[in-house]
């Protein structure tokens, strides 16, 4: 579905013929010329970060591309304060993004298909690289929060700060997949089974679930943490709630395979306290700045830019009504 979803949006951006001439400049930011292959790897990223829905497809285009004219001022602007980025940070950054993608083989498909090359990629990477670090070294620097900003922030808005009845959570998954066979669903099942059975005889069950678990819970012991109804699966939900404090479920089954659970804790409705949240509400509050910080620079920036749109998928889509966006509360 994703493969189709991209094959979509490549064909609202460029004409039949594209794929038999050479890579051509779709874009140009302040006289910096940007290719249809760098468009087309800049939006294989926002894809692989959130699979557009249905009738989306045009406003992956719109955002890649306004990423893309933000992220190429940003770049301009660390090249005008001095820095740099070095061929082996480059380097290092494309081998990430290869690995990060389901299918690393996409990239390749994507330079042939433009006629792009490896040095198209390094193009792009060396220009996100510089965009960041200028963040980094220019901008983040003067977004600092302190605890007592945060500390302030809390006491002003409780009602940001409620939380529903909630259970303390352990957990020991068996992971299924979703195309398992019927012997290994059975041999998932039994592997639950024996880490429910090792916790009955006494064994503690972070230990259990250091060994058994197949959840990244597994590093903190199968710790989860404070949930309330709604985020457990609906087939988990009335045999997990029904617990007693310190108490261990039978083995449950859901999408994701076979589990264990353990109550360490119950609460009502009330207010999360300072200490729960105040890690969470300083990155939050931090990076509220940041982003204001980034609009109080980018808007000169953009507002001022020479942007000459030399495709007419991209000018339409530019011209397009931008989806309605919402901010969440912090958490």
């Amino acid at each position: 579905m994703r493969e189709r979803t991209v094959a979509v949006v490549m064909a609202l951006m460029f004409s039949a013929g594209a794929s038999v001439e050479a890579a051509k400049t779709v874009l140009k930011v302040n006289g910096k010329e940007i290719s249809d292959v760098s468009i087309t790897l800049a939006m294989r990223y926002a894809v692989r970060a959130v699979p557009p829905g249905p009738g989306q497809e045009n406003a992956v285009l719109r955002m890649t591309v306004e990423q893309t004219i933000l992220r190429t001022l940003l770049a301009q602007e660390a090249r005008k304060a001095g820095l740099s980025v070095s061929r082996d940070e480059v380097a290092t950054r494309v081998k990430e993004k290869r690995q990060q993608l389901a299918k690393p083989e996409i990239i390749d498909k994507v330079l042939k298909d433009l006629h792009g090359s490896e040095a198209d990629l390094f193009a792009l990477e060396e220009e996100m690289l510089l965009a960041d670090k200028f963040v980094g070294e220019k901008v983040a620097p003067g977004a600092t929060v302190s605890e007592a900003e945060a500390k302030a922030y809390y006491e002003a808005n409780p009602k940001e700060f409620e939380h529903p009845e909630q259970l303390k959570l352990w957990m020991i998954m068996a992971a299924v997949h979703k195309d398992a066979s019927a012997e290994a669903k059975e041999a998932a099942r039994k592997r639950a089974e024996e880490a429910r059975a090792r916790c009955l005889k006494g064994e503690a069950f972070a230990t259990v679930a250091k060994e058994m678990s197949d959840d990244p819970s597994k590093s903190r012991g199968g710790e989860i943490g404070w949930v309330r109804r709604g985020l457990l699966f609906p087939e988990l939900e009335p045999a997990v709630f029904a617990l007693p404090d310190g108490g261990l479920s039978e083995v449950l089954e859901s999408p994701r395979g076979f589990h264990v659970f353990r109550v360490e804790g119950r609460r009502g409705p009330g207010l999360l306290s300072w200490d729960e949240v105040h890690t969470q509400l300083l990155n939050t509050l931090r990076a509220r700045k940041l982003q204001e910080r980034l609009a109080e620079i980018l808007g000169p920036l953009r507002r001022d830019a020479r942007i000459e749109i030399l495709d007419p998928n991209i000018e339409a889509a530019l011209k397009a009504p931008p989806p309605p966006t919402a901010t969440p509360a912090p958490r």
